[in-house]
C-alpha cells in the first residue's frame, strides 16, 4: 500500500524543543503524490498533487474515471483543510472519461484570500471538477496533441472551479526521428503577484508552442530534439499578456523542481 503523508509542524518562536501538532494521511491503495502545499491569510491549508485509482481525503473520496487498457492513469487533486487538519473540500481534475494518460498538478499558488491556482500537465482533454457535476469546467477547443499538454486553472476558496486553460505545442513527434520527449509540454510552477497577475514557467517540445495570441519557437528542434524553457504572464482572468523563452544550456526542461519567485 502506498500513501502520501502530510505533516504540519508549528514553530511559534525559537525554542529548544519542537512539537508536532498533528499528522494526517490521505490517498488510496495505489501510488499517490502530494506535490504542493499552501496557506492563506486565515490559516486554511491547501494541498495539490495526483492520485491513482481512488483517493480519500477525510470524508471525501475521489474516484479516478481515467482508467483504461494502459492501466491506472493519474488524475490530479486539490483539497482544503482547516488549521486542525479537517478536510473541507476536494476537487479532482483530469480526463475523467477513460483513455491515456496522466494528468498531474505540478505547481500551486494560494493567495491570501484563499484563491488557488494550479498548473501541470494533461493528456488530450481535461475537466476540472467532478465529471458531470454542476460547475465542472473543461479546457476549451481542440486539444493540442495526444501527448502531455500544459494547463493552468483557478479554484476559489470554496472549491468552485473558476476557469481552466490549456496551452503548448501541437507537434506530435516534433520532426525528430527519435524524439526524446515526444512533443511533451510541462508547466511546473505558478505564482501570483500582489496585483493579481499570474506567472507560469515550464518547457515545450517541438518547433513551437501556442499561448493564445502568442507563439514561441524552437529553431534548433530539428537538430537536437531538446525542449526549450518558457515563462509567461497572464491577467487575473487567465488571458496571456506576454510569453518569452529561455535558451542556452541544452535540455531546458531542467527538473520537476523548477520554481518561480516574484
Amino acid at each position: 500500500m502506498k500513501r502520501f503523508l502530510f505533516l504540519l509542524i508549528f514553530i511559534p518562536s525559537i525554542v529548544l524543543s519542537q512539537t508536532t501538532d498533528w499528522v494526517q494521511s490521505f490517498g488510496g491503495t495505489d501510488s499517490d503524490k502530494g506535490i504542493s502545499i499552501g496557506v492563506d491569510s486565515l490559516g486554511f491549508i491547501y494541498c495539490s498533487g495526483f492520485y491513482n485509482n481512488e483517493a480519500t481525503f477525510g470524508n471525501i473520496t475521489l474516484t479516478n474515471q481515467n482508467l483504461s487498457t494502459w492501466g491506472n492513469n493519474k488524475e490530479n487533486f486539490v483539497f482544503k483543510m482547516d488549521s486542525l487538519g479537517n478536510v473541507l473540500w476536494a476537487v479532482p481534475g483530469g480526463n475523467q472519461s477513460g483513455g491515456c494518460c496522466d494528468d498531474r498538478a505540478l505547481g500551486m499558488h494560494v493567495t491570501p484570500a484563499g484563491d488557488v491556482f494550479i498548473t501541470g500537465t494533461f493528456w488530450s482533454s481535461y475537466k476540472l471538477g467532478v465529471n458531470g457535476a454542476p460547475g465542472t469546467l473543461s479546457v476549451a477547443g481542440t486539444q493540442l496533441n495526444a501527448h502531455d499538454n500544459s494547463l493552468l486553472a483557478k479554484i476559489d476558496t470554496d472549491g468552485n472551479p473558476e476557469w481552466v486553460i490549456g496551452f503548448g505545442g501541437d507537434n506530435t513527434s516534433g520532426g525528430c526521428s527519435s524524439p526524446i520527449y515526444d512533443a511533451d509540454d510541462h508547466s511546473y510552477d505558478v505564482k501570483v503577484d500582489k496585483d493579481g497577475f499570474i506567472y507560469v514557467t515550464g518547457f515545450f517540445s517541438g518547433f513551437d508552442a501556442d499561448f493564445d495570441n502568442f507563439t514561441i519557437t524552437n529553431p534548433e528542434w530539428s537538430n537536437d530534439c531538446q525542449p526549450m524553457g518558457y515563462i509567461g504572464k497572464l491577467d487575473s482572468n487567465g488571458n496571456w499578456l506576454w510569453v518569452d523563452k529561455f535558451d542556452g544550456i541544452k535540455d531546458q526542461r531542467g527538473s520537476r523542481d523548477n520554481r518561480l519567485a516574484i
